[in-house]
C-alpha cells in the first residue's frame, strides 16, 4: 500500500505534468518503503539526490508552462520551488555530513510539500489557464 495515493484532485490538467507528479509521488513512495523495510541508511541518500533532480527538472518544466500560459504569479511561484529544493537539500547535506535525520520527519514533511503544493500552489495556475481558456471561448449563439 503506497504512503501517498494519487488522487483525482492532484490534477493540474496537464497530463505532463500530472505524470511528473505521479513521479514524484512515487519517489517518496520509495523512500517510505525503504524506511519500512529498515533500509534506510542505504537508500535514504540516494533516493534524495534523485528527488532532488527529478524535483528540479520537474519545477523546470512547469515553469516553462507557466510561462508560456502567461501565469502573472510565476515569480512567486519559482521562490517556492527554490525554498523546497534548498529545504530536500538541507536533509541531504546533513546526511553527507553524518547527521542524524529522523527518516519519519523527513517523510513527513516530503508528503506534506508534495500534497500541499500541488493542492494549493499548482491549483493557482490551474484555475488560472482554465480562467484565460474558458475567456478565449467563443460566445455560444443566443436562441
Amino acid at each position: 500500500m503506497p504512503f501517498i495515493d494519487w488522487l483525482p484532485a492532484y490534477s493540474v490538467g496537464n497530463q505532463t505534468i500530472d505524470d511528473q507528479h505521479k513521479e514524484l509521488l512515487e519517489m517518496v513512495n520509495r523512500l517510505h518503503l525503504s524506511i519500512v523495510k529498515n533500509n534506510v541508511d542505504e537508500e535514504v541518500a540516494q533516493v534524495l539526490k534523485d528527488l532532488i533532480a527529478y524535483t528540479q527538472y520537474h519545477f523546470d518544466e512547469e515553469e516553462n508552462y507557466m510561462h508560456q500560459a502567461g501565469f502573472p504569479l510565476l515569480k512567486e511561484h519559482m521562490k517556492v520551488h527554490r525554498e523546497i529544493i534548498n529545504s530536500i537539500g538541507g536533509y541531504l547535506m546533513k546526511l553527507k555530513n553524518g547527521q542524524k535525520v529522523s527518516v519519519f520527519q523527513l517523510i513527513s514533511f516530503l508528503r506534506d510539500w508534495l500534497t500541499k503544493h500541488i493542492l494549493v500552489e499548482d491549483m493557482k495556475y490551474k484555475t488560472f489557464i482554465e480562467n484565460s481558456a474558458n475567456q478565449n471561448k467563443e460566445p455560444a449563439p443566443a436562441h
